[in-house]
Parts: C-alpha cells; sequence; structure tokens
C-alpha cells in the first residue's frame, strides 16, 4: 500500500538489485490537499452544500454553461449585425 511513498526494491535474476525511483505523488497530493484546503477557505465554498445536494450540482453547472452559451450567441448576433463604416 505504502508503495508509493517508498517503492520496494527489485531483485533481478542477474543478482543485481534496483530501486525504483520515488512517484511525483509523494510531493504533488499533500501540495494539492493544501491549495485545496485555502482555496476552500478564501472562497468561503461550503463543502458540505455539495455533499448534501450534490445531486442537483450537474443541474446548476449545466445552468450556468446555458447561459454562458446563449450571452456568446448574443454577442455574436449583436458583432454580425453592426454596420460596416465602409465609405
Amino acid at each position: 500500500m505504502l508503495n508509493w511513498l517508498k517503492p520496494k526494491p527489485i531483485i533481478l535474476s542477474n543478482g543485481k538489485i534496483i530501486t525504483p525511483k520515488m512517484s511525483p505523488a509523494v510531493y504533488i497530493v499533500p501540495i494539492l490537499l493544501i491549495i485545496t484546503y485555502f482555496s476552500i477557505g478564501l472562497t468561503r465554498f461550503r463543502l458540505d452544500m455539495l455533499f448534501n445536494r450534490g445531486y442537483q450540482f450537474f443541474v446548476i453547472v449545466s445552468q450556468i454553461y446555458l447561459l454562458i452559451f446563449q450571452k456568446q450567441i448574443n454577442f455574436h448576433q449583436k458583432s454580425q449585425s453592426l454596420p460596416n463604416n465602409e465609405e
């Protein structure tokens, strides 16, 4: 289970012992956890609400993307309807 922390030495058929390199996950996972902890604190994100109402998460996200997509369409339509200043 802890092979990602300290890899087991491998003994080859010729008797040579090889120790694999340590996984970069040893450094990456704690850093990501610390960043996540502080970002949740800074944004006052309520993780318990996400767990309690998780079934609504994708509904809310899809509505957000629909709003963004609608704004892009409206912007595109407005930019096409502007008159050209050709003389």
